[in-house]
């Protein structure tokens, strides 16, 4: 159920319990007083089911948090551990002392629907980009290929990025799709588009259990697709094909023996696709960002 924040102030604000836990010139009261007003939430309102359901979380705050996420690389879990811990966090999203987090899970299904809603994303290109002027940042030496902070890329490990991948193709395949869809996903490891979904795993021996078994349902969408005249057309089929080079090798056995799939212990390539959502925003090997630096210091790029 939609529900706006409400615009009445805690007790408990920092404000009022150390008033000056931070100096005022400190970033978190710029985008406190020049930013965080600016968020319009109604524009999210038709992401929420009429008057069934908990009312949402509030939508400023999941809002501020992604762009805090971007201003310094945090993973999913890594901004909720933040927000209970931060001063700055909870005086620049107005939030009282003692407030429970946004679990990792709500932020990253609000990211999801964000993503959905064209009026939400220009919203938030807005807000980065007025932040940055508040803040005095310059944007003149900024990469020209993300749209925002980051690109809007969601930082993966490889168990994300592999789990991302698969989804959204499948969710692509589906949609134009259905037949197959239903063909292929008989011979996962798992339901990729089921609603319990997570990009981050806790257990880091079975995170290399499952990234493992989602290599194989990788090339397994490969080797089913990859001669078909529509399917194999799909930027999102794209993506999978390259992000699977990438991290993965295939390596031939004997005749009438299965393949061997194998991962990489190093990403091939000197551009590594980091999310499926943004393949353009990627992080470059550092060899390869001098010898660039070095072409266009010697007039070779404009």
């Amino acid at each position: 159920m939609f529900c706006k924040t409400s615009p009445q102030l805690s007790l408990f604000d920092v404000n009022n319990v150390f008033p000056n836990a931070l100096p005022k010139e400190d970033w978190c009261y710029q985008y406190r007083e020049q930013i965080y007003p600016l968020i319009d939430e109604e524009i999210f309102e038709e992401l929420y089911p009429g008057e069934t359901g908990r009312p949402n979380r509030s939508i400023k705050k999941a809002v501020s948090v992604l762009i805090f996420m971007g201003m310094e690389k945090h993973t999913w879990r890594g901004a909720e551990f933040q927000q209970a811990r931060r001063l700055d966090w909870f005086i620049a999203t107005r939030t009282p002392l003692g407030e429970t987090p946004l679990d990792h899970t709500t932020l990253f299904k609000f990211y999801n629907r964000m993503e959905t809603s064209s009026a939400g994303r220009k919203l938030f290109e807005k807000l980065t980009i007025q932040f940055a002027e508040a803040c005095g940042t310059s944007v003149k030496k900024q990469r020209t290929d993300s749209f925002f902070i980051h690109g809007w890329l969601q930082i993966l490990s490889r168990y994300g990025l592999f789990k991302e991948t698969l989804r959204v193709f499948l969710q692509n395949l589906r949609k134009q799709k259905p037949g197959l869809y239903e063909c292929i996903s008989k011979e996962f490891s798992r339901d990729y588009l089921g609603k319990d979904f997570d990009l981050t795993e806790k257990d880091h021996e079975k995170a290399q259990r499952q990234v493992k078994l989602m290599a194989h349902d990788l090339y397994a969408v490969y080797k089913a697709f990859d001669s078909h005249d529509q399917v194999k057309h799909y930027e999102s089929f794209k993506t999978l094909v390259t992000v699977f080079h990438q991290q993965c090798e295939v390596v031939e056995n004997k005749e009438n023996t299965p393949c061997e799939i194998v991962i990489r212990e190093k990403p091939l390539g000197d551009e590594i696709i980091s999310s499926p959502h943004n393949t353009d925003a990627r992080y470059v090997k550092r060899e390869a960002v001098r010898m660039r630096a070095k072409r266009v210091s010697d007039g070779d790029l404009r």
